[in-house]
């Protein structure tokens, strides 16, 4: 089989040399003199290095002059990811602010502070505490509307939250702004399974 495509091959070649050695243009510089043949070929060679310069070279060397203004640039670009990676790893290695599956003293003296009076956690107008469910049970005696929003929402944020049920009693009906007793049940935000 290799035998055979080596016979093709040799036959092309033949072929092609065969042709060119019959060619009129064969035949024409066989006929110059070494004069001639010496021209044409500096000719052929000038033509040659000056496309190489005109196609190759030139925009080169333009290529070159722009990238090298790119190089500040890039320069700025790769120190600023690296320092955004950098606070990256410190993000992700900083630890939780509250563990999840876990509900400490902790967790329920900061809940007393945020919906405490003066965010004081020694206050007798909130308890809280734990039910059966691991959820806590927030209990305020007194506090304003808009106090108890505020609370409410950094609450949700800080501990990562959610609101199970809430019970509100007006202490003075029919003023909305006024005092309100808050019955109040957060749960964990985040999956069971972690």
């Amino acid at each position: 089989m290799i035998s055979a495509v080596k016979i093709k091959w040799a036959a092309a070649q033949n072929r092609v040399a065969d042709s060119l050695t019959s060619s009129a243009l064969w035949r024409r510089w066989q006929n110059l003199s070494s004069d001639g043949q010496r021209i044409i070929r500096w000719s052929t060679m000038l033509l040659t290095a000056a496309l190489v310069w005109a196609y190759v070279w030139l925009p080169a060397a333009r290529d070159r002059e722009t990238l090298s203004m790119r190089i500040p640039v890039l320069q700025a670009q790769l120190a600023a990811m690296r320092s955004e990676a950098d606070e990256v790893k410190r993000i992700n290695t900083t630890p939780l602010v509250v563990t999840t599956n876990a509900r400490t003293l902790a967790d329920t003296i900061g809940l007393q502070i945020a919906f405490g009076q003066n965010n004081t956690a020694t206050t007798a107008n909130t308890t809280v505490t734990i039910n059966e469910r691991r959820q806590f049970r927030v209990n305020i005696a007194s506090i304003a509307y808009t106090s108890w929003l505020d609370n409410l929402d950094a609450a949700l944020k800080r501990y990562r939250v959610r609101v199970v049920s809430v019970n509100l009693k007006p202490l003075q009906p029919g003023n909305s702004a006024a005092l309100m007793a808050v019955e109040l049940v957060l749960a964990d935000d985040a999956p069971s399974g972690r």
